[in-house]
């Protein structure tokens, strides 16, 4: 019997979390989890090896699964600065999940399960590092690589294995759940796929020194790194967006120095259950296109967006906050909280 799951809860404190069961489990397509260590060979006269010591820790682990929108406000959380998570708000079946782009530097750790069959390792100190969401016409995939502080192995019996039960559904999304909004309308075409791709850029490399082989600390996030694509077939209109993007302003001829930055506005519902959606807003990104003529085939536009921290976004409380990225989900589940 194949049991291939994740699951994570927020720890209160690094690598000291006590609980025995994750928030949830969900399938994974892909699912790895290694402590990156390799033996020091000591070199000798001899031709022969014969000194080794153990060395250093730096442990990682990636998962691949669908993407749902009951779990991922848990990546979402893991992305963004724990400061800037707003509990949710609204009544008592659907909750409104506030994140958005922060500069604290030590990100919210988690306590992970990750099951191979017969084998359990549960991580400690889990940190996600990067997060890559893409959709073409099928499933939307979420993609993550985490960063831990240690493991420990533990038998598994599939047999006896609890899967957790989540409220309200659990649908993935499809590419028809999915729209988007650039620059307040529309883009012209048919939109072919999407792309989302975040790096925190944690510096493991000062997490570990003298005295210990594993992790001391968690690691600090340092520059955030926001890209976005979208595949989309070329039209008339789209002569307005490709001035844009080449010339800084809607003129026929390159400006002197203007850059265009543009807002873009991804929205998510679940077609079954309207009442589950999500919306991630970038105030503000720069922008290019990418396109190409090839015999007789149909010219296709590439839009490649980097999120600046430039532009101004309203929380829902009516205060303003210059971020990067704001995104809100609304699901059935409820405050994600530490333990």
């Amino acid at each position: 019997m194949a049991l291939r799951k994740f699951g994570i809860v927020q720890e209160a404190t690094y690598a000291q979390c006590t609980e025995t069961e994750p928030d949830w489990y969900q399938d994974v397509s892909k699912l790895s989890a290694s402590l990156n260590s390799e033996p020091i060979l000591k070199p000798t006269g001899s031709r022969m090896q014969q000194r080794a010591r153990a060395g250093t820790v730096k442990p990682t682990a990636s998962t691949e699964t669908d993407v749902d929108l009951q779990r991922f406000a848990w990546y979402m959380k893991a992305f963004f600065d724990r400061y800037n998570y707003v509990a949710p708000t609204g009544g008592e079946e659907k909750h409104t999940h506030e994140f958005f782009g922060g500069e604290n530097t030590k990100l919210p750790s988690f306590k992970g399960w990750a099951t191979f069959d017969f084998m359990q390792k549960v991580l400690s100190g889990l940190t996600l590092d990067e997060l890559k969401l893409e959709v073409n016409d099928e499933f939307m995939s979420c993609a993550g690589e985490w960063i831990y502080k240690n493991q420990k192995l533990v038998d598994l019996d599939p047999d006896t294995f609890e899967e957790i039960e989540l409220a309200g559904n659990d649908i993935p999304l499809m590419s028809y759940d999915i729209s988007l909004e650039l620059d307040g309308g529309v883009p012209p075409g048919i939109i072919k796929s999407l792309n989302f791709e975040g790096k925190n850029n944690h510096n493991v490399d000062n997490t570990t020194g003298l005295g210990s082989r594993f992790p001391q600390r968690k690691a600090a996030a340092q520059k955030r790194e926001i890209t976005l694509s979208f595949v989309s077939t070329m039209e008339k209109e789209t002569l307005d967006l490709i001035k844009l993007a080449e010339h800084g302003d809607a003129t026929d001829a390159p400006s002197e120095c203007k850059v265009y930055r543009i807002p873009l506005k991804i929205l998510y519902e679940v077609c079954e259950d309207p009442s589950n959606k999500m919306e991630m807003y970038f105030p503000e990104c720069l922008f290019a296109v990418e396109y190409e003529a090839s015999e007789s085939e149909e010219i296709e536009v590439t839009f490649n967006l980097t999120a600046m921290g430039t532009g101004k976004v309203e929380l829902l409380d009516g205060s303003e906050v210059i971020t990067d990225v704001y995104t809100t989900i609304v699901n059935d589940m409820p405050e994600i909280t530490a333990k």
